[in-house]
């Protein structure tokens, strides 16, 4: 039995259990049920260094354990390598989703590693073995660990599982739409005209390029919110666990909403795209995404994270398709130069796509001696018919600041000849 101090209860380790041949696990597993107060919390389970603490054998023995048992919770540890996972339900991957913490490796241990291990090691795996419970304890005291700052390789991971998910969803259901709701058909074939997309309701590229479109501006909505939290904390936090299905939009969008109050329009204001059919399976790993981010420490986030995720996230050859024709930064730069040559200049950028110029212009305004934040997103102005390219710009120009108040790019989704803009007020 192993006990670790709580503020409010032991944590103990029982039931101990040792299982010699696991299907698909090339070595033998051992561990114990972990519980608190008589109840199950965890299921924790030790295998040789020589496997890997993510080998989807283990974890699937893990999660028939814990549920079995109902804990919460399982601990895979390989003594190099730990993860702690929520217990998967039913009929989920326990690779689903990113694990609530991942331990990082204890490099002492070699991968053939053999008993009796030197002290030193000893040491080692004592510490982490009370740093495992310790997070357990945290874990059954406050329902979440400590936030993990994010950084731009986990969003991209994550974001890219999350859009190979969902586009597969999302399309099949705008076929359907297309056949069954003749009135929705039309209204989008206005709008890709007027996005400048061959508006072919037949045509799978067709159907392949709004699906594109909807998936990364919702996501790009998700990581923005998440951002906004930090400097707008009115804004409510999003808890879509344990979500019916057919809850997680609506939920969503009155969270959006609640942005709308504050400003943000470019991001958040609904286009036709947003109103696309959302089927339960897409609303499943949405609402699995959204409860990834939570474990992640916005309030922290790194001024260049947001701007880098885009980036990597999108394939090239989809940029053309979400409208977004890059200018080279040299170019702008260039032009930048001959059109600003004071600090109280004014920039307006009719088809500012995903903003290089107004970044730019940012850049030189600064250099100029212009240094608030505030002052300067005043003198930027951009406009641009294509949502996704707007929400872009919005969010490139607020990440330059990212915690600050007052941090309103001024970027209008809409047609520029429609405009009444006042660069001068």
């Amino acid at each position: 039995m192993l006990k670790t101090a709580s503020p409010t209860h032991e944590l103990i380790l029982t039931d101990p259990f040792g299982v010699s041949s696991v299907p698909g696990l090339s070595a033998p597993a051992q561990g114990a049920v972990l519980t608190v107060a008589g109840s199950p919390l965890a299921a924790v389970a030790l295998v040789p260094p020589a496997v890997s603490a993510d080998a989807p054998a283990l974890l699937e023995f893990l999660a028939r354990k814990a549920r079995a048992q109902r804990a919460p919770y399982i601990v895979s540890w390989n003594l190099r390598e730990a993860a702690l996972r929520a217990t998967p339900k039913m009929g989920a991957s326990p690779m689903g989703a990113e694990p609530l913490r991942r331990y990082p490796t204890l490099f002492e241990i070699l991968p053939g590693a053999a008993e009796p291990l030197p002290p030193l090691v000893c040491i080692a795996l004592q510490r982490r073995a009370e740093e495992i419970l310790r997070d357990l304890a945290t874990l059954h005291e406050q329902g979440r660990l400590d936030l993990v700052v994010p950084d731009a390789t986990f969003f991209v991971q994550r974001l890219t599982r999350a859009v190979g998910v969902l586009k597969p969803h999302l399309k099949e259901a705008l076929q359907f739409d297309l056949r069954m709701k003749p009135e929705f058909a039309r209204e989008l074939e206005r709008w890709a005209l007027s996005q400048g997309i061959p508006a072919d309701l037949q045509s799978d590229d067709f159907r392949e390029a709004v699906v594109r479109q909807a998936t990364y501006r919702l996501l790009g909505k998700v990581i923005f919110y998440q951002s906004l939290r930090r400097s707008v904390q009115a804004l409510p936090e999003l808890r879509l666990a344990g979500m019916d299905s057919s809850f997680v939009m609506p939920r969503l969008r009155a969270a959006f909403a609640e942005v709308l109050k504050v400003d943000y329009h470019a991001v958040f204001a609904e286009a036709l795209i947003d109103r696309l059919s959302f089927p339960a399976a897409a609303a499943t790993e949405l609402a699995a995404l959204v409860e990834d981010l939570n474990t992640r420490d916005f309030a922290h986030l790194p001024q260049d994270v947001v701007g880098q995720v885009f980036e990597q996230l999108i394939p090239r050859e989809d940029r053309r398709g979400l409208g977004q024709f890059f200018t080279p930064e040299p170019l702008a730069d260039l032009i930048c130069a001959f059109c600003l040559r004071g600090p109280d200049d004014r920039v307006l950028d009719p088809t500012a796509g995903t903003g290089t110029f107004l970044i730019r212009a940012y850049d030189r305004l600064r250099w100029m001696g212009v240094q608030e934040h505030t002052k300067l997103l005043s003198q930027l102005w951009g406009v641009d018919i294509a949502p996704f390219p707007a929400e872009l710009a919005t969010i490139n120009l607020f990440r330059q600041r990212v915690g600050e108040m007052g941090n309103f790019p001024r970027i209008l989704c809409q047609d520029f000849r429609d405009c009444v803009i006042d660069v001068c007020g």
